[in-house]
């Protein structure tokens, strides 16, 4: 008898011990993450995984969504049974002894299987605990690779999965009362009705109030804990006391297994809440149960003590007169019972796993522009890329949480196109996207003061024609309390590099509202209106006989800024800086440069410039006027050459050139680009000769500086 005995709890045994059903745990991640930052906030885009919850990721050669490997997760936490015993935990025990008790042994809480590392990797689905899961979401993020990206992306998801499986079994009161239910129970009533009843539960979501800022010491075992321990025990539910009336500051086994029983757990001597001696028989009430025969009646008992009030506490046989006798022998749980109980911890187990995917995620790095600076990086050559980067963080994690003793990481990546991306149709980029990880210099990043990083790219440098570019900053080091592996992360989707272009447009002049070329007839026959056979340029531009210098003119780039300021003479105040390798650019040619920007807002320009007229002209500047304004000597040649500062010009609308991938294909969000001169710009400068005329004006978008005396002015 014993060994048939033993066979028949073996056959049993897989069934048991799980908790939820496999739908069940999918329902409940499914409204938790719908309910967290992951997916409410589109945390989950941050991540550069540009398909959202669809993204496919590849792990051992296995590829699933995003989605389906927090549910594949979730379903291997119960894998075998030698994980899903330790899915236990009776808060009224310290927590060495809280785990699951039976005829095969002792197992551990789930509470600290949940952060046991060590433990968890001696079963099959290996290292699944809270600190496992925070490697592989750091080292997804500073991964150079999609594919190792995506490797660790997938196990993250995973173990999230296994993570608030341990979460969601602490709403089954079988698992908070070391009950090891033979018989299918609550888990099988809701599993029957979680396209109907359930999924009305799951859509109104409690969240727990229980203190995430602080460390679980536990003293049965001498382990320090995340605090993601309170969210299955906040210590505050313990035999010698009442049932605590801040429910949302329980833990979620703590209010599970104080106002709730489970099959075997009927007024169980082992369990002083719900206590038969606060019941009232005399509040016995009858009740058709349409869930079974609609004819059938039955006698229900509510509870009206022992924490939260169930209309549908137990049902007991339908006689005429109830006894304790009767109460205590004969209450069973049924359909009506265990829609109560869904109907209250349902929510619950979703409000609570949601908050522990909030906590996981919880890391939040505030990335701004340089407002001294203007933009993030600037290339003057595109064979050599965007050398250094420069950004502004600050911590804005919620809880006052410092950010210490890490590491801080820069990751930009982005897209190749198959030709160039500076063109009004650009081709449409690979769909592989390209990492490149930087080690910032700091190890904190406070929360009061913005701190100004600047990266050197210049052994990694980011390519001129990148495309779809987002840059992460990545923290890893003491977060609050959680030492070593807090993780936070910071993200911007920046504008795509932008060409900006400035044109030496002297070899053309703006006459009497006409655009003509410098040695044009009528402009040389007209130019010397006092005709001494000179142009004289020193009278005022008001005055009758005042003259143009129609000489087109060799410029020399020196600087630019892009804070909003007038440039000067002042080297160090230059963000770009020419001085070392100046750039020459003669009439009728440009010059292209290019910066990294927000995407979403303009920037301004102040460039100042060298300009000196080219020989041979068709008629003289008077040579007793050129020193009407000093001249500065470049070179040691002769006088005549003249500093010529740009006054600040700032776009009117954000210039981009972004592509956006959908999950399908790239749709085009690019300003529109405008020729001059045979060339396609975003943003342009025309340095002109000739007077202020709407005739003569470049295109829209274009900013013209025309020369008056040697002097570049803004239209």
């Amino acid at each position: 008898m014993k060994k048939i005995l033993f066979i028949c709890v073996i056959c049993f045994f897989p069934y048991y011990v799980f908790g939820w059903k496999e739908s069940t745990h999918k329902l409940l991640s499914v409204y938790a993450c719908i309910n967290s930052r992951l997916l409410n906030e589109n945390l989950i885009w941050k991540f550069n995984l540009d398909m959202g919850v669809a993204q496919p990721l590849t792990v051992k050669e296995e590829t699933k969504t995003v989605s389906n490997w927090i549910y594949y997760g979730e379903i291997k936490e119960d894998d075998v049974t030698t994980r899903s015993m330790r899915h236990f935990h009776n808060p009224l025990k310290k927590f060495i002894d809280a785990g699951l008790i039976n005829v095969f042994g002792h197992f551990q809480s789930s509470i600290l299987w949940a952060q046991d590392g060590l433990e968890q990797d001696k079963y099959t689905q290996g290292d699944m605990s809270w600190q496992k899961v925070k490697e592989y979401f750091y080292n997804s993020l500073v991964s150079d690779t999609e594919e190792k990206r995506h490797l660790n992306f997938g196990l993250m998801f995973k173990g999230i999965g296994h993570q608030m499986h341990l979460v969601q079994d602490m709403g089954d009161p079988e698992h908070t009362r070391n009950d090891n239910h033979l018989l299918p129970g609550i888990e099988a009533w809701v599993q029957e009705h979680e396209n109907d009843i359930i999924d009305g539960f799951c859509q109104t979501p409690l969240f727990p109030n229980v203190d995430l800022k602080t460390l679980v010491y536990d003293s049965s075992t001498g382990r320090t804990l995340s605090p993601i321990a309170r969210l299955t025990d906040s210590d505050v539910y313990m035999p010698e006391n009442p049932i605590p009336s801040a429910i949302m500051q329980q833990g979620l086994s703590e209010y599970s297994s104080a106002n709730f029983v489970s099959d075997d757990t009927i007024f169980s001597s082992d369990f002083p809440h719900p206590s038969s001696s606060n019941i009232d028989i005399t509040k016995v009430f009858i009740e058709t149960n349409p869930e079974y025969k609609p004819d059938e009646k039955g006698a229900y008992l509510p509870k009206i003590n022992d924490g939260d009030p169930i209309t549908h506490f137990l049902r007991l046989p339908y006689l005429k007169k109830y006894t304790d006798e009767i109460v205590m022998k004969w209450s069973i749980l049924d359909g009506l019972c265990y829609k109560d109980i869904a109907s209250m911890l349902v929510p619950r187990a979703v409000g609570y796993s949601a908050a522990l995917l909030d906590y996981f995620f919880r890391g939040e790095i505030e990335v701004t522009l340089p407002d001294s600076l203007g933009i993030y990086s600037f290339c003057t050559d595109s064979n050599e890329g965007f050398k250094k980067f420069s950004l502004v963080v600050k911590n804005i994690t919620p809880g006052n949480e410092e950010m210490a003793n890490g590491e801080v990481s820069l990751v930009l990546s982005y897209r190749l196109g198959s030709g160039s991306p500076f063109v009004p149709n650009p081709p449409h980029p690979e769909e592989k996207r390209y990492f490149k990880v930087y080690s910032c210099g700091v190890k904190a990043i406070p929360r009061d003061t913005p701190v100004q990083l600047d990266v050197d790219l210049s052994g990694n440098p980011l390519p001129y024609n990148a495309m779809d570019v987002t840059l992460t900053v990545v923290f890893k080091g003491d977060l609050g309390t959680e030492s070593k592996d807090g993780v936070a992360i910071g993200f911007k989707d920046i504008s795509e590099p932008t060409p900006v272009d400035l044109f030496n447009d002297t070899d053309k002049i703006c006459f009497h509202g006409n655009r003509l070329d410098w040695n044009d007839p009528f402009v040389v026959n007209e130019v010397d209106k006092n005709h001494d056979n000179y142009i004289d340029c020193n009278w005022p531009s008001d005055h009758p006989y005042y003259e143009y210098n129609i000489g087109p003119q060799k410029l020399k780039l020196k600087g630019a800024i892009f804070n909003g300021q007038k440039i000067t003479q002042v080297v160090n105040s230059w963000h770009i800086n020419f001085e070392d390798t100046p750039v020459e650019f003669f009439p009728g040619a440009s010059y292209r440069f290019y910066v990294l920007a927000d995407e979403d807002k303009p920037f301004s320009i102040s460039v100042i410039v060298h300009n000196k007229t080219m020989p041979d002209l068709p008629i003289a500047i008077n040579p007793n006027q050129r020193d009407f304004y000093p001249p500065i000597n470049l070179d040691g040649s002769l006088p005549g050459v003249k500093m010529v500062e740009a006054r600040v010009f700032t776009f009117n609308s954000p210039f981009k050139n972004k592509l956006v991938w959908d999950g399908a294909q790239y749709n085009q969000q690019a300003s529109e680009m405008k020729p001059f001169r045979g060339i396609n710009f975003f943003a342009g400068v025309a340095f002109g000769s000739g007077e202020i005329n709407p005739g003569c004006n470049p295109p829209e978008g274009m900013f013209s500086f025309i020369k008056e005396d040697y002097v570049i002015v803004s239209q």
